[in-house]
């Protein structure tokens, strides 16, 4: 039982790990390869489907191509993966209508995503875009 216990840690661990990967490569077939066809996205308190984060991850890729997590924490808890993570990017393209700056930007991230049956299921995610609008636009 230990064994299969940390089996499934070790599993749940690597998907989240595979799809920070593919979003620092800008893979976004990673959300197709990771994520549940019923994913929901509970985004700074938006719900969001699979197809609404892949439009959404495309834009942002577009606007900071060179994204970089630096995973401050990486927690598991049964089906439970919690992430603490402070991200850079150099904003390159327009993001929420603000035109490419080329300014290295860091924001915090905090994510806790739900794995069933191989697959992240359902995410919360809280990303701090008050301070990167503030490092991109100054407001």
């Amino acid at each position: 039982m230990r064994g299969e216990m940390q089996s499934d840690i070790e599993r749940n661990h690597e998907i989240v790990r595979e799809l920070l990967r593919g979003m620092e490569a800008g893979d976004l077939a990673v959300l197709d390869s990771v994520c549940a066809p019923d994913f929901v996205a509970h985004f700074n308190g938006i719900d969001l489907s699979l197809s609404q984060v892949r439009e959404a991850a495309a834009g942002f890729v577009a606007a900071f191509p060179d994204l970089k997590h630096s995973i401050q924490t990486l927690d598991v808890d049964g089906d439970r993966v919690t992430l603490h993570a402070w991200d850079t990017a150099t904003h390159r393209g327009t993001y929420r209508g603000i035109p490419a700056t080329n300014m290295q930007v860091q924001f915090e991230t905090i994510a806790t995503y739900r794995i069933e049956a191989g697959k992240i299921a359902e995410v919360w995610q809280q990303m701090d875009v008050p301070a990167l609008l503030k490092q991109i636009d100054g407001i």
